[in-house]
């Protein structure tokens, strides 16, 4: 029986709704600022109306929460735009990943061999890239069937992915 010629011949690229165009990487963040700015403001809110309440100086926890609060914001954001992949290119057999960070600085993504993949929904699917697992879901990735396809085609599975 004669294997039909695989469709991840040429490199195949797979854009995800966080690829950013023509713009910085904290353009593609720009839906999580909101809820973390409410949650960092909340939170010190919180703690100075206690302060206040129990009668100490509001204003250092406030002047030292904006501060902390800052940094965590901002390593928040930093690794978030680091971790999560905005391209895929199937090669054969191999996938270059390539993040949020390294489409935005021009960088090449890391190749990791397609080692499988699991369908937990129709709209959802968990990747192996090698020793990293992605999930992967319909809203995210605009050519989610087609995406699917060169995954299968890639890890060598076939018509026959793991269902759980």
């Amino acid at each position: 029986m004669e294997t039909p010629a695989p469709i991840t011949s040429p490199p195949h690229s797979f854009r995800s709704v966080f690829f950013p165009e023509d713009s910085s990487c904290l353009k593609s963040t720009q839906a999580l600022w909101l809820p973390l700015w409410l949650g960092w403001m909340g939170t010190l809110m919180f703690f100075t109306l206690l302060a206040a309440l129990q009668g100490h100086d509001g204003l250092s926890y406030l002047l030292g929460g904006l501060g902390v609060g800052a940094l965590t914001l901002y390593g928040w954001v930093s690794g978030y735009v680091r971790r999560q992949p905005a391209e895929v290119i199937i090669e054969e057999d191999l996938a270059h990943i390539r993040t949020i960070w390294e489409v935005s600085q021009g960088l090449s993504g890391a190749p990791f061999l397609v080692t499988g993949f699991t369908i937990k929904s129709p709209d959802r699917c968990a990747v192996n890239f090698g020793p990293e697992v992605f999930e992967l879901t319909r809203t995210n990735w605009p050519s989610f069937e087609s995406l699917m396809a060169a995954l299968a085609q890639a890890s060598q599975l076939g018509s026959t992915p793991l269902r759980v």
